[in-house]
């Protein structure tokens, strides 16, 4: 199975009945070419959600989508790739709005490409919203290991660690339930 394939078959499965209303899979393009700056992240994470919210028959909130990525373009017009924190953490901010109670499962392949791109400072700014308590879960996939250095291979473990038991619980949880 491809990495691409091994992606495309997590958000499916994110997509079945016993996850509704709590996460929200959003799958992107194969490859980043466009993302050097976080903020550009931020917006394709929001275009993924209009398109699961296309999907779903959700026709009238892909008008809020649309006035957010047009106000968050607004501002990010004339910014340099320095200047773009604000801006990235508004469109971050955003996304938290528009998902609600469904927790963001970014399903992102190549991610090394995303990742050559971005500064050191933004890579650092992403991995602190990853590591929050209810953020985003990143699920990446890439044609070879990245390295980031011994810290940011505990901290990934863990959170691989924490989805598999999470997994695990719901998938203990439904067999409990089905056989009431």
């Amino acid at each position: 199975m491809g990495k691409t394939t091994l992606l495309m078959r997590v958000a499916a499965e994110l997509r079945r009945p016993e996850f509704a209303g709590r996460v929200v899979p959003l799958v992107f393009a194969e490859e980043q070419y466009s993302v050097d700056r976080l903020s550009k992240f931020w917006l394709n994470c929001l275009d993924s959600l209009a398109d699961v919210w296309q999907k779903r028959g959700e026709s009238q909130r892909l008008a809020e989508i649309d006035s957010s990525v047009a106000r968050c373009a607004a501002q990010g017009r004339g910014l340099s790739r320095d200047q773009d924190a604000p801006l990235a953490t508004t469109v971050f901010e955003e996304l938290v709005r528009l998902t609600g109670n469904e927790r963001p499962v970014l399903l992102v392949d190549n991610v090394q490409l995303m990742f050559e791109r971005l500064s050191s400072q933004q890579q650092h700014a992403l991995r602190q919203v990853l590591m929050r308590a209810g953020g985003p879960v990143l699920i990446a996939a890439a044609p070879q290991l990245l390295d980031f250095g011994p810290q940011c291979a505990r901290v990934a473990l863990r959170g691989l660690l924490r989805l598999i038991v999470c997994l695990l619980r719901c998938r203990i949880m439904l067999m409990l339930l089905s056989s009431v």
